[in-house]
């Protein structure tokens, strides 16, 4: 049992219990959450867990460990500088992994009430209104099978790569000087704001030479002692977020280099608007009308996984808020481990997800090319399949080894800040004969298999590479089974295998599919999983391994099982529940998500001639609940009332050099960068939707929920090419 009492949460002595929910387990630690309500004003807090079983150690990101007793069983927790003040109605979740001998499960409870021996700030006393800057997370991480610290490496700088951010919407005004004595002055520089700002940077042009400037508000870049006419200023943590409709005012001192009394002028440099641009669509002549601008999806899809890139960015990069970074990755002897894509709202790189999602896009592209080419995505498309690509022949560092993840997912969490401003360190993991993954073995086979068969007009040379490490990494993860969650245990708490069986399959038949090998078909066969898919996902590929088996055999077998699932997805079907909106609802986190996944399957199966009228039909209803249909848009910039806070760190900060923290994380605004294209995880069971960014169950966005919904929009864009798009389909959901 765990039992937390936090002080000072309740205007009463009585007690109460808050539910916790206890998630992943493993062997060797488990994962939880706790929300804890505020039912008056805090200005700090405190909190002691008690566990019934020993742990080693126990990592918490929202809060810091004060102290700790040496069985492990107590720990008593403070809260961070930027969450120690709460409000009425406020709402504070908190994730831990603790970490002890065996797979344990704990019953779990939260009680919160009266602590003895333990003082809280009365919500009466005037809280400080001094800037405080949150810490870097003290947590130890505890190296497990497969981690490796990689050595330690420069940072880039951090405006590497960024492109210029002065858009033209800055503001100027003249110094007011408001006291001078000597060679003293004290002064402020005031805006009125229009708009809302998320960070800002002061240029300061006096019109004789000062020096010693400093504000409370910001630092001077660069020296200040010495005499100059011109400096620049940057909010500090904490400072920079203002609305519109206010006026700001800048207060500093100074002292003058010649005397008199010193005049200039400041321009607050607009760090929020990015000045991003799009490209325009080709028009499309001799398709079918559609309901929703399918091209115009998949323009801003590709875009959303190139605002996701890890690495040195291209030289035509199209994202202006974001920049160079993680130039440090490494391996654990100093292997070049730089690009891929940041997961989701994080700045984590799980391969196994990322490799998923590849492979699904790259079938898209092989399966509905005519649907990039004809709206103008082709050349992108290329680029968006081989970032990730590139990544993973990096990842294979030897026949029988292969990187699963960079970044620790629990240090990653306990930050806000964007890739580019990243500071701490970035362990990286793997798998090998002695530490087997074969689920993500055959999966990335299965995306460079995918993708060599892309390539292999395009590109032959790349194309035979990728080939190559897919044959290694198929015989590597045929010879050692295993879940590579079991092997990587940073990996246990945010993406746990369920079962390494489906990937045999999978990745049989891509090899078969890249090489026509009769032995990769007969592999997949055998590990042909003889049940009804739960869905289509990052963790289970049953469905997509039988659509693959049936178009190679054309047994019934396989088409038996593709209808079975189906069977069970359509309405009235005895395990998914409908939203009262036609949503298929089969998991709440990432909700959009396994709706499209499992619509790609049934266009494939519908092109393939398995039930192709109902099967295109109930694919729309899930697309286009997605698209609008519900009047409202759940993919960021597209549509009607599309959602602007999606949970994603990188596209909520200001752009540099402000800094980035958990300001930008609670601003009331929204996002300062539109991260075009992202599907957001959605709604719940009823339809329920709010666009808070800090709600990561329903908001949050990730490169394997948009995965699916672009190669369904790929294959919709295709069929109104070809005029097979159905053009009703209320019925189905009526």
């Amino acid at each position: 049992m765990l039992v937390l009492w936090l002080l000072g949460l309740l205007s009463h002595a009585s007690a109460e219990t808050v539910p916790v929910t206890i998630g992943n387990h493993w062997s060797g630690g488990f994962q939880g959450r706790f929300c804890l309500p505020f039912d008056h004003d805090v200005s700090s807090w405190k909190a002691r867990i008690e566990i019934s079983e020993p742990t080693s150690s126990l990592e918490v990101w929202l809060a810091d460990i004060e102290s700790q007793s040496a069985d492990g069983k107590e720990y008593v927790l403070v809260n961070k500088p930027f969450n120690g003040v709460e409000h009425t109605g406020d709402k504070l979740c908190i994730d831990f992994l603790g970490h002890a001998t065996g797979d344990i499960t704990p019953t779990v409870n939260v009680i919160i009430g009266k602590m003895p021996d333990a003082t809280i700030l009365p919500s009466t006393q005037p809280m400080s209104t001094t800037p405080t800057t949150p810490t870097t997370p003290t947590t130890t991480v505890t190296l497990g099978p497969g981690e490796t610290w990689p050595p330690t490496t420069t940072r880039p700088p951090p405006t590497a790569g960024l492109k210029p951010y002065h858009v033209g919407h800055n503001l100027t005004a003249p110094l007011t000087v408001t006291t001078h004595r000597g060679d003293m002055w004290e002064g402020q520089v005031c805006f009125d704001l229009k708009d809302e700002i998320v960070g800002w940077e002061l240029i300061l042009d006096f019109t004789s030479d000062v020096k010693g400037i400093s504000t409370s508000e910001g630092d001077v870049l660069g020296a200040s002692s010495s005499c100059a006419k011109h400096f620049v200023m940057v909010n500090h943590n904490y400072m920079g977020i203002h609305y519109g409709g206010s006026q700001y005012c800048i207060k500093m001192s100074g002292n003058v280099c010649g005397g008199g009394v010193p005049a200039g002028t400041g321009v607050l440099v607009d760090v929020t608007n990015d000045g991003q641009t799009l490209p325009h669509l080709p028009v499309i002549t001799g398709a079918q009308t559609t309901k929703y601008n399918y091209g115009e999806i998949l323009m801003k899809s590709i875009l959303f996984y190139e605002a996701q890139r890890s690495g040195k960015l291209p030289a035509d990069n199209r994202i202006p808020w974001r920049g160079d970074s993680a130039l440090g990755d490494k391996g654990a002897n100093g292997e070049d481990l730089t690009g891929g894509w940041y997961d989701a709202g994080d700045n984590v790189k799980f391969n196994f997800p990322m490799a998923f999602s590849t492979t699904l896009l790259t079938w898209s592209l092989i399966r509905y090319k005519d649907a990039y080419e004809k709206t103008g995505q082709l050349e992108k498309m290329y680029e968006c399949i081989k970032w990730p690509l590139d990544y993973f022949i990096k990842c294979h560092t030897k026949p029988n080894e292969l990187y699963a993840q960079v970044g620790n997912g629990g240090s990653d969490h306990g930050t806000w800040t964007s890739p580019e401003r990243m500071t701490e360190p970035r362990p990286s993991y793997k798998i090998d004969a002695s530490k087997p993954g074969s689920d993500l073995a055959m999966e990335t086979a299965a995306a460079m298999a995918a993708g060599s068969i892309a390539f292999k007009k395009r590109d032959p040379v790349y194309s035979a590479t990728l080939l190559t490490h897919a044959k290694q990494l198929f015989e590597f993860g045929k010879a050692h089974q295993g879940k590579y969650s079991a092997s990587v245990s940073a990996a246990a708490g945010f993406y746990t295998s369920q079962s390494d069986a489906d990937e045999n399959s999978w990745g049989g038949m891509w090899l078969h599919k890249a090489t026509g090998d009769k032995q990769y078909l007969d592999y997949a066969e055998q590990h042909f999983m003889n049940k009804s898919a739960w869905g289509f996902s990052w963790d289970e590929k049953i469905d997509g391994a039988n659509v693959l088996l049936y178009e190679a055999t054309k047994k019934d077998l396989y088409k038996s099982h593709i209808e079975d699932t189906f069977k069970m997805w359509f309405p009235g079907g005895q395990e998914i529940v409908y939203t009262p909106k036609c949503m298929a609802f089969r998991l709440e986190w990432g909700a959009l998500r396994y709706a499209s996944n499992t619509a790609f399957i049934a266009l494939v199966a519908a092109d393939d001639g398995i039930n192709t009228d109902s099967y295109r039909k109930w694919a729309m209803t899930q697309l286009h609940y997605v698209y609008g249909d519900t009047g409202r848009s759940y993919v960021v910039g597209y549509g009607v009332n599309p959602p602007k806070n999606p949970h994603h760190r990188a596209s909520s900060c200001p752009m540099l050099p402000a800094p980035c923290n958990w300001e930008s994380q609670t601003n009331k605004g929204p996002n300062p960068h539109t991260l075009y294209g992202a599907m957001v995880g959605g709604p719940g069971k009823d339809d329920s939707y709010t666009d808070d960014r800090k709600d990561y169950v329903k908001n949050e966005v990730a490169c394997d929920y948009n995965a699916g919904m672009q190669a369904s929009t790929a294959a919709l864009e295709h069929l109104s090419l070809v005029h097979q798009l159905p053009t009703t389909y209320k019925e189905i959901c009526p």
